[in-house]
């Protein structure tokens, strides 16, 4: 009987390492990157990298979207960066999509406004799909868990099933009804009236299945 137990037990252990194989994560540490190294990266917009030394990225205007999106389930971690208070507030937003459109027909967006005056700042939580009707999912005020300084958000999609958190606190959880896109591209950026600049830092996804090429 010895052997047999063996063999299950190399069995079960290959099957563990063969399911943890499964997932992926593809990262970039904008405070270490080149212009070069944002060359296949899509949208319409004007970007600065590291102007002072490993500051990180910040994007003005229109969005930027990664090279690669994300057919299956994944978790989206963004590292940012922004002095707030009161008078100086930050507003930004990020989000997937099924393009590199500020507005594509498939989405899941948060955007931040006002983030650093606890009277003012919220959070809106949008959805949409082709050729549906736009969705509120949820507006939270003040932020949950925003701080000035570092900053770590997190979106984590599993089937339908959505959750954001900011800082370790979560800001929404809820089950998908409209974005359903043969791939997730992640966008942000930092909107006209901020008052300060969002230093992106890090982002990182990982994910399952294969990444598709923007």
């Amino acid at each position: 009987m010895r052997p047999l137990r063996i063999s299950f037990v190399a069995a079960a252990l290959a099957l563990v390492l063969s399911l943890a194989g499964c997932q992926k994560t593809w990262t970039v540490d904008f405070t270490e990157a080149v212009p070069e190294d944002l060359a296949d990266w899509g949208g319409s917009t004007s970007w600065n990298l590291n102007d002072e030394p490993e500051t990180g990225l910040t994007v003005s205007e229109y969005n930027i979207t990664s090279p690669i999106g994300f057919a299956s389930d994944f978790t989206l971690t963004l590292y940012m960066r922004m002095d707030i208070d009161a008078s100086d507030t930050a507003s930004f937003r990020i989000w997937v999509g099924d393009s590199d459109s500020d507005y594509p027909e498939h989405y899941i967006t948060c955007e931040f406004d006002l983030a650093g005056d606890e009277s003012s700042e919220e959070v809106l939580i949008h959805e949409d799909g082709a050729g549906l009707e736009y969705r509120d999912v949820e507006t939270r005020k003040p932020i949950p868990g925003l701080k000035d300084g570092d900053n770590v958000f997190k979106l984590s999609k599993k089937g339908d099933s959505v959750r954001i958190t900011l800082n370790g606190v979560a800001v929404s959880s809820f089950t998908a009804l409209y974005f359903k896109p043969a791939a997730s591209y992640v966008s942000f950026v930092t909107d006209y009236d901020s008052n300060v600049d969002v230093y992106f830092r890090k982002i990182r996804v990982d994910y399952t299945g294969d990444p598709v090429p923007l």
